[in-house]
């Protein structure tokens, strides 16, 4: 049975074929859109992927800029992005499906799909130069961060060479005398014996700092300990100092140090930062007295000199010298700033790109992965114009005035860069703070 509309004629069963191909067609639409859908959630995980990298590599090249701004002798501009903003795809479909009826329709069917995705993407970026922020950047580490770093497993010599400006060992002599009936004990004299200074700019200095720092390390086997004491009626009692610079008993009260109350309900505990030669020497194996089970001989000046190494304050309270065994000798280590450590690369990146003769590169002893129980000397921080250097692949690049920077892909020899860029980092990401980063942005970014 046929019937007639127009000018043509259908039958059942063409009208059955064209719902067939519809229903084809309707379904095939459906499953390009759910696939459109799912290639989109991919999409944006993608993107969320190249921004993380892009904020490391961003971090990264900042870091590394202004290393190459203090080998110039210029200031160093931190800044910090604060806030990324990305919305989410907004996908639009459309499409059109052409079915005309007549004769020919079997090869006249047209499907026109169409997905559009939709995104934006804006950050802001602050210049850190609040009060506050240039206060931490400027103040030498805390030694109980320092302790942090050793205990967690960096290089220790690494986190000397890089943190420590300069040891000075001194010869302290105390008096007694007597204030409104009270003996006290004064410090009499200070003597200056001897000082290791680290600075790459002067090779040999450095060289003789390096010395020194090597033998604490792998011959002493130097160790940071904590040491807690506690201190009666301190809450009252603000002259009390400690090793690492820290305030008075009540001052630490006031400013929400960890209090202990003792059975006099008066004691307040401190937490001292010192050091310690804790292990035996390598540096004469063959001696008799090394040879004798237990005896054990110094290497370091501090060690053979019985040098006490602290921190500053350089004269220490009465009662903190009796409870660590502090005597008259003490090597006191100073520590730098964010800021210093800053120009301390800038001075290690110049010290290897000077011409002539005076040109060398800061290394330091580490151990060798390799070979259990040796030692290699690698590179600090490897850094250079490109232009020394056309056929070094750089792991990272950025330009100054014109001129290409980069930390060169060296094939023999370990890169402590990175590390280094990544110490630093943290180091400054310490110091920021919630007030630092402006409700109204320095700089607002809208691609």
């Amino acid at each position: 049975m046929c019937f007639f509309i127009k000018t043509d004629f259908f039958c059942p069963i063409q009208i059955k074929a064209i719902m067939k191909r519809s229903s084809i067609l309707i379904i095939c639409s459906v499953l390009y859109f759910m696939i459109g859908g799912c290639s989109f959630y991919k999409g944006a995980v993608d993107q969320s992927m190249e921004i993380n990298k892009s904020v490391g590599t961003g971090d990264l090249q900042s870091m590394f800029l202004n290393v190459v701004r203090a080998s110039k002798h210029m200031p160093p501009v931190i800044t910090a992005l604060s806030e990324i903003q990305v919305s989410a795809p907004s996908i639009e479909g459309s499409g059109s499906l052409e079915f005309p009826f007549g004769v020919d329709s079997e090869n006249a069917f047209k499907l026109t799909p169409s997905l559009t995705s939709k995104y934006g993407l804006s950050y802001k970026v602050n210049v850190l130069q609040t009060q506050e922020f240039m206060r931490g950047f400027l103040s030498p580490i805390d030694p109980h961060l320092f302790k942090y770093f050793w205990d967690m497993g960096w290089r220790k010599t690494l986190l000397l060479n890089l943190f420590v400006r300069e040891i000075k060992y001194f010869e302290i002599t105390y008096a007694k005398d007597k204030e409104n009936g009270v003996e006290r004990i004064r410090p009499d004299s200070v003597k200056l014996i001897k000082k290791y200074v680290n600075y790459p700019m002067d090779q040999k200095k450095r060289s003789d700092f390096n010395d020194e720092v090597n033998k604490m390390v792998y011959d002493d086997e130097l160790e940071i300990l904590y040491y807690e004491h506690y201190e009666k009626d301190a809450a009252a009692d603000t002259s009390c100092s400690t090793p690492d610079g820290g305030d008075g008993a009540g001052e630490a009260k006031r400013k929400g140090r960890k209090i202990a109350r003792g059975k006099d309900n008066a004691s307040v505990m401190n937490e001292i930062v010192f050091f310690e030669f804790t292990g035996g020497s390598n540096c004469f194996p063959d001696t008799a007295k090394n040879s004798e089970e237990g005896a054990k001989e110094c290497c370091s000046y501090a060690c053979k000199e019985n040098f006490f190494l602290t921190f500053p304050p350089e004269v220490k309270d009465k009662a903190v010298r009796e409870r660590i065994g502090l005597g008259d000798r003490i090597a006191v280590i100073y520590l730098r700033s964010p800021e210093a450590v800053l120009y301390y690369l800038g001075e290690v990146v110049r010290a290897q790109n000077r011409d002539g003769d005076k040109r060398y590169t800061p290394r330091i002893k580490v151990p060798d992965p390799e070979k259990k129980g040796k030692y290699k000397n690698e590179a600090i921080f490897l850094a250079g114009p490109s232009s020394t250097c056309d056929s070094c692949k750089a792991l990272l690049s950025v330009k100054l005035n014109g001129e290409k920077w980069i930390i060169p892909d060296v094939n023999h020899e370990e890169n402590l860069s990175f590390e280094v860029l990544s110490l630093l980092s943290q180091l400054i990401g310490l110091r920021k703070n919630e007030k630092d980063m402006p409700v109204t942005p320095t700089l607002r970014v809208i691609p």
